[in-house]
Order: structure tokens, then C-alpha cells, then sequence
């Protein structure tokens, strides 16, 4: 009898302890929810990371989430589809890649000041992983703003980041939204876009009409109008900011009739959709300049352009295609064109018709430290 007591209560004890230890585990668990955020978009749920901030307050970060599928293959001087939606959590704590660049360090050459070279040096674009599905972006919420934290269910403004870069080089990622976020209490979103002769090769005609940089812009933003609720953020209060060639991509978008209705400010940086490198006159010259480089069969037929550049490596497209820079006659070979969808007309035109601009409140300046 005894022995049947002390069994019965060394198992009681034993209940006790595993009751204990599963309190702990279930803390432990929520203590790794909190710092490690899920939230529900359209096309899936993707998990982020708390970002603890040096002055002491925090920011949520969902990196690399891609909003298209790859642009490759057959879909490659195309314009982008959205991405389809995914089964369990998407990993979103970790950059996605760059979109295909140059890695040639001489192209850095045109940068003159050893201040300058000294932050090329340090940033190291050639060091990061790159390629053509590359369409991701990075969303920066304040952590007190999270819809499962926020006290209250005002939305917050969302403020739209276009990188520069001569629209051949750059990424979303060399951008900390976090301290924006933090000191606007603002959604802050950096976003990649294809570059180069991969995101603004033209024919002229139908086979590829270019832009393909700003159609990724356009998706993006149209992603950011379907899912930043659920982040907290408010879809009707959008701006987009750019620096370089992405003040100029901002001033398109003002005109662009693709862009209406997306964005309900603009702030140009040091750009400007009216530069005489903003907006490339004579695309198909490029074109059949890099077809001979790259030994094409046709060079005056686009299908058949287009036909030998998809079987290329993107490395070699791009090794070829870089042979022209802002300093040659302040012209970029590959960059937004005229193609009757994107840009109906050059802007300098649309600027002066009545009903071509987006009317939104617009904030033009430079920066003092490119």
C-alpha cells in the first residue's frame, strides 16, 4: 500500500514538472513569435525579424519578398508577372539578390573623389549576391505599429524608395529603411528593379518595347497597394522618393499612365524625368550595336535579336552592353524609352499637355550627399 502511494505520487510530481517545462517551452516559443513577426499577404504568409535599433526602439523587417516571378527564359525583355502565391511561411529575414549588374570594379571609374570611391569600396556591389530573379523588396515597420502590437487602428503612411544607380546598378538593400521608419513612424519600402540592358533594352517595336524597370516599379507598387494593410500601413498614402536616376523614374511615374492612382505623392531627389540621359532617344542603335558584339546571326530583324539574347548568360549581356556611361555625351545606352504604354510620349511633351501629369503634392530638390 505504501509503495502503490509513493508510485502514485512520484508520477503526480512528474505531472507537475512536465506541466512546468511545457509553460517554459510555451513562453519560449512566444518569445520567438515576438521577434520574429508573421503577417498574411496575398500571396502567402512571410515571417520578418525585430530589428533592435541603437536608440533603443525597434523595427520589423520582411526582406526579399518577391512580388514576380522570375524574369527569365522566355519571360526575359518582358514585362514582369506577378508572383503566384506559395504554400506554408515565406522567410523574410534575409535580403534577397540584386538584380543582375556589372561586377567590373572600373566601371566604378567614373567616380572621381576618393571620398567616394573610399563608400564604393566599403559597399562592395560586386560582393553580393546577384541575378535575374531578383524581384524582391524590403518592408521597414515600426514595432509598435505591427497590427498584432498596435494600441491603436490608425494605418500609418507608407513612403516608397526608387534606388539610383544610372539605372544599371545598385539594390533596395543598401538603403536602411529601419531608421526612417523609425524616426517618421512611417512603413518604409525599398524595392529592386531590373537594370540595364536586362530592364530597358528596346527594339523600337513590338518584340520589346522596354521599360522594363519601370513596369517592375509599377508592380511593386501595385503589390504595395494590395498587401500594406496588413502590415499597418495605409494604401492610400503612398509616396515615392528616389534618388538619382530614381528622381528621374519618380518624374515618370507623374507622367506615366500606368502609374495613376498608385501613389499619392512624389519626392524627387537629385533627379529628374527631363535629363538629357533620363530618357534614351535612339534605343535601337544600342541594340543592334550589342547584337554584333554578342556575334548575333540577324541584327535587323528583332524577333531574331531577341531569339539569340535569350539563349545568353545574363554575365555576358552585361560584360558586352557596358560600353557606354554617363559621361558619353551625358547618354545612357540602356534607359526608359518612348513606348506608347509606359511613356506615351517624351515627358517634356507630357509635361506641357493638360491631363498627362499625375496631379499629386510633388517635392523637388537635390542631395547634398550622393
Amino acid at each position: 500500500m505504501r509503495r502503490s502511494a509513493m508510485k502514485a505520487y512520484c508520477i503526480f510530481v512528474l505531472i507537475l514538472i512536465l506541466i512546468y517545462l511545457s509553460t517554459l517551452t510555451s513562453k519560449a516559443a512566444l518569445a520567438e513569435d515576438e521577434d520574429y513577426p508573421i503577417i498574411n499577404t496575398q500571396n502567402g504568409r512571410v515571417k520578418g525579424k525585430i530589428l533592435k535599433l541603437t536608440n533603443g526602439r525597434e523595427v520589423a523587417a520582411f526582406l526579399g519578398i518577391f512580388f514576380a516571378e522570375p524574369p527569365t527564359g522566355h519571360l526575359r525583355f518582358k514585362a514582369p508577372v506577378p508572383k503566384a502565391p506559395w504554400k506554408g511561411i515565406f522567410n523574410a529575414t534575409t535580403f534577397g539578390p540584386l538584380c543582375a549588374q556589372s561586377k567590373n570594379r572600373s566601371h566604378w571609374d567614373i567616380v572621381t573623389t576618393s571620398k567616394g570611391k573610399k563608400v564604393l569600396r566599403r559597399l562592395g556591389l560586386w560582393n553580393y549576391s546577384q541575378g535575374e530573379d531578383c524581384l524582391n523588396l524590403n518592408v521597414y515597420v515600426p514595432a509598435e505599429a505591427l497590427p498584432s502590437r498596435s494600441k491603436n487602428n490608425k494605418p500609418l503612411s507608407v513612403m516608397f524608395f526608387i534606388h539610383g544607380g544610372s539605372y544599371k546598378t545598385n539594390g533596395g538593400r543598401f538603403y536602411p529603411g529601419e531608421w526612417l521608419a523609425s524616426a517618421g513612424q512611417v512603413i518604409v519600402v525599398t524595392v529592386n528593379y531590373r537594370l540595364g540592358v536586362l530592364g530597358f533594352l528596346s527594339t523600337e517595336d513590338s518584340n520589346a518595347k522596354g521599360n522594363y524597370g519601370l513596369l517592375d516599379q509599377i508592380l511593386a507598387l501595385k503589390w504595395v497597394k494590395e498587401n500594406i494593410a496588413a502590415f499597418g500601413g495605409n494604401s492610400t498614402d503612398v509616396t515615392i522618393f528616389g534618388n538619382s536616376a530614381g528622381g528621374a523614374c519618380v518624374g515618370l511615374h507623374l507622367v506615366s499612365p500606368l502609374s495613376r492612382g498608385l501613389f499619392s505623392k512624389a519626392i524627387a531627389q537629385s533627379g529628374s524625368p527631363i535629363g538629357e540621359w533620363a530618357v534614351q532617344r535612339k534605343p535601337r542603335m544600342y541594340v543592334e550595336r550589342l547584337a554584333r558584339k554578342l556575334e548575333c546571326p540577324e541584327i535587323k530583324e528583332s524577333a531574331a535579336i531577341l531569339d539569340c539574347l535569350r539563349k545568353i548568360s545574363s554575365e555576358h549581356i552585361i560584360e558586352k552592353s557596358e560600353d557606354a556611361t554617363l559621361e558619353d555625351s551625358l547618354m545612357l545606352q540602356f534607359a526608359p524609352v518612348v513606348d506608347g504604354e509606359v511613356l506615351p510620349q517624351h515627358p517634356t511633351i507630357m509635361l506641357q499637355q493638360e491631363g498627362s501629369l499625375n496631379k499629386v503634392p510633388i517635392i523637388v530638390g537635390v542631395t547634398r550627399d550622393e
